[in-house]
């Protein structure tokens, strides 16, 4: 009987507590419930006083509210309004957001398991939408990344741009198309200029080593376009001119279908620059060389912004099925630019010689992503690159304009990378405390070309497996490690480890681990290149580089009914070991002799600090960046200082004229100077410095006939920067003499789009 009275006890008390537990669903105005909202409670009475925790309402919008007392709740979701209330303990109640238009809800697919939105994501992911792309007049992805924050874009007039994430650059940043690796680096960066953005709808960017999941490469960051898909109607299509005053027409188009389970989308385009000469550069590089000015338009055609003519073409065709999708996706492009040469005019004869740099560009991918009842998904990616570079050198009369080949074996080079991707993720989701992914990729690629010493090849396979641990309802934790055979060097484990913690509905702590791996590539290993200019080979005893990143984020987000602010605070820190870089070995040598040689150690740090304010039609977005990097130098000179300096501040500001539908956007960089050190012809140390720059950029767009006609018109580079100085003069392959090119000046543009 006594045990039968304790029982009866505890049972009571057990459905005391049920009775007196809080149940909320949230709603959406229209009714429908609200799935994802986060939910903020604070008990302010009761035996739970003070006690809060982060709860999320499930599909039908209900959310279970701890018992104990009574509770204050915040509830919130992006792209609708932030809302308080009071929970009376065994009463459902019910809370109705309304939508926010200045405040929707972004999604990234980078470095996560599926389609997630950036409050959720582990990663801290930039994102660039189709909308900036358009207001900014970006053509390229050079064009686009030179407004970013935290990133340097560099311009060498032959080789092409490349940039650097967090201090880091080259080989070490990956560039991925759809999630699929672009092949093809020139002196270790993938040219930007040849990334079209036609059929680019975003570009998402990850700061730090992502090795873990994308392997080799990887160390610096990422950065991942993604392509247009066709749309659920029927047909679509669009047509998209665009011009600037310096002399650059470009002209594209894309037609999509969709009937039923099938989509098709094809586009095209061509892309012409005429290329520009800076008074500065002309004054230099151009002037001494006349000497008689009978003949001075003959020395014109020689430019400093080569001219260059691209083409390119995609093709993307998905079949959708009950359980999921399969997409087979191509695309082509081909490039030619030209170099031409200073004349050389005799009382008999008038020619000069000419350079063409020939590149093409072939990728095939196909995708299949599967779906299971139980959420999970299963990807897989099959793909085929082909990056083919050719140099040719001509004999041009300039009396009747022919062109002969030269025929010495050194003045023509060709070389050319065909790359195999399969990767494939098995990912669940279904799980609210733990989920996992499973992964394999291998990549197989060969070089040939008449400057890589053989035909080296090299393969890189690998499984990797990460796991998404919720302990609590607001942190978030995910352990990851990678290993993989390389078929070159031996590859070590690769862990890295993302934790996220919701301090409250508005701020989030975001904090990473990363370990990096990257094997030299093909070029590095095995390049022989020669002619009257360079002289470069390759290492076959280089080392694997091996890195340690740590990053941490502290970001803010408060929406009111008709304002926004956000605010973002950063540190990061890089450490490479055995860092691959092209060093001079033999300056007595004509021309001084390159190759690849493996540093010690190289680090970068920094913080970054960026804020973001809309209200109504009007919204302004600022940061500013403090990094250092380390002087290579440093470690057998006491004289060098171990650290270099250098700011970066940004201001984007745009404005929407409500009775126009007009908006007026205005996007400006600075660029702080770069301090370094180079050895000189006399081996001794000396310091050189990349100058200060800022960029300012304006422009306006304009919809019309129910946005089915975009234009958008603005000026570029209106401080009108060209060059600027570099003490370093020499020290790089293509480094032309004392100053470095950054734009080839103000410039007007203009750009319609019509879309079907």
């Amino acid at each position: 009987m006594k045990y039968f009275k304790l029982i009866l006890l505890f049972s009571l008390c057990a459905f005391t507590q049920i009775k007196a537990q809080s149940v909320l669903q949230v709603l959406q105005k229209s009714g429908n419930p609200l799935e994802g909202a986060m939910v903020y409670v604070k008990c302010i009475e009761g035996p739970c006083k003070n006690r809060t925790e982060i709860l999320y309402s499930d599909a039908k919008g209900w959310v279970n509210i701890p018992s104990g007392g009574t509770y204050e709740a915040t509830v919130k979701k992006i792209g609708f309004e932030l809302k308080k209330l009071v929970l009376v303990p065994g009463v459902k109640q019910s809370i109705v957001l309304g939508e926010t238009p200045n405040d929707l809800e972004e999604f990234v697919i980078t470095g996560e398991y599926e389609k997630t939105s950036t409050q959720q994501s582990l990663q801290k992911v930039r994102i660039i939408d189709q909308k900036r792309i358009q207001a900014q007049g970006a053509v390229n992805l050079k064009d686009l990344l030179a407004n970013e924050l935290n990133v340097r874009v560099s311009q060498d007039n032959i080789l092409g741009a490349g940039l650097s994430l967090q201090g880091i650059s080259g080989q070490n940043i990956k560039i991925l198309i759809d999630g699929v690796p672009i092949v093809g680096r020139v002196n270790g960066n993938i040219d930007l200029s040849q990334l079209n953005l036609s059929n680019i709808e975003r570009v998402e960017i990850i700061e730090g080593p992502m090795s873990v999941v994308y392997g080799t490469d990887a160390l610096g960051g990422v950065i991942n376009l993604i392509s247009k898909k066709q749309l659920k109607t029927k047909i679509s299509g669009s047509l998209q001119a665009y011009t600037e005053s310096v002399g650059q027409y470009n002209v594209n188009t894309s037609l999509g279908i969709r009937k039923k389970q099938h989509a098709l989308k094809m586009g095209a385009g061509r892309n012409f620059f005429d290329g520009f000469t800076s008074n500065q550069y002309r004054a230099q590089n151009i002037a001494p060389a006349i000497t008689n000015t009978a003949y001075e338009s003959y020395f014109e055609r020689k430019q400093q912004w080569l001219p260059k003519t691209q083409y390119f073409a995609d093709l993307n065709y998905t079949y959708s099925f009950r359980n999921g999708e399969i997409t087979y996706q191509s695309s082509f492009f081909d490039e030619t630019v030209s170099n031409k040469g200073l004349p050389t005019i005799t009382s008999y004869d008038a020619y000069a010689f000419d350079d063409y740099y020939a590149t093409k560009r072939l990728n095939n991918f196909v995708f299949l992503n599967l779906k299971f009842k139980s959420k999970a998904n299963l990807n897989l990616i099959n793909a085929y690159s082909i990056f083919d570079r050719k140099k040719s050198l001509y004999r041009k009369d300039l009396v009747t304009l022919n062109e002969n080949l030269i025929p010495v074996e050194d003045d023509q080079s060709r070389i050319k990378f065909s790359n195999f991707n399969f990767r494939g993720t098995y990912s669940t989701k279904q799980h609210q405390r733990l989920n996992y992914q499973l992964g394999y990729d291998v990549v197989y690629e060969i070089g040939t070309g008449d400057r890589m010493a053989g035909n080296p090849a090299v393969m890189d396979a690998a499984t990797f497996l990460s796991m998404e641990w919720k302990p609590l309802a607001r942190l978030k934790i995910m352990p990851a490690a990678r290993l993989a055979y390389n078929s070159r060097f031996n590859a070590p484990l690769v862990p890295s480890l993302n934790i996220k913690y919701d301090i409250s509905p508005i701020w989030t702590l975001r904090a990473s681990y990363g370990n990096g791996f990257r094997a030299p590539s093909l070029k590095e290993l095995n390049l022989f290149f020669f002619d009257f200019n360079h002289s470069i080979q390759g290492n076959q005893n280089l080392k694997a580089e091996n890195s340690h990143n740590f990053n941490m984020v502290l970001g803010g987000r408060k929406a009111f009914e008709k304002h926004i602010l956000n605010f973002e605070t950063s540190l990061f820190f890089n450490h490479i070991y055995n860092m691959i870089s092209l060093a001079i070995v033999n300056p007595n040598t004509t021309p001084p002799l390159y190759t690849y040689i493996n540093l010690e150690t190289y680090k970068t740090f920094g913080i970054n600090l960026q804020g973001e304010f809309k209200y109504q039609s009007f919204s302004v977005n600022g940061g500013y960046t403090y990094s250092a990097r380390y002087n290579i130098m440093a470690n057998t000179h006491a004289n060098v200082e171990p650290y270099a300096y250098t700011p970066e501040y940004r201001l984007n500001v745009s404005y929407l004229i409500p009775k126009l539908l007009a908006q007026i956007n205005i996007f400006g960089k600075y660029n702080g100077a770069l301090p370094g050190y180079f050895v000189n012809q006399n081996n001794e140390v000396e310091q050189s410095l990349i100058a200060a720059y800022s960029l300012l950029d304006a422009s306006t767009t304009k919809s019309f006939y129910k946005n089915k006609i975009a234009f958008t018109a603005g000026a570029k580079n209106i401080l009108n920067v060209t060059n600027i100085n570099n003490a370093a003069s020499g020290g790089a392959v293509h480094g032309g003499g004392s100053l470095m090119p950054v734009s080839w000046g103000r410039s007007i543009f203009v750009q319609m789009t019509i879309t079907l």
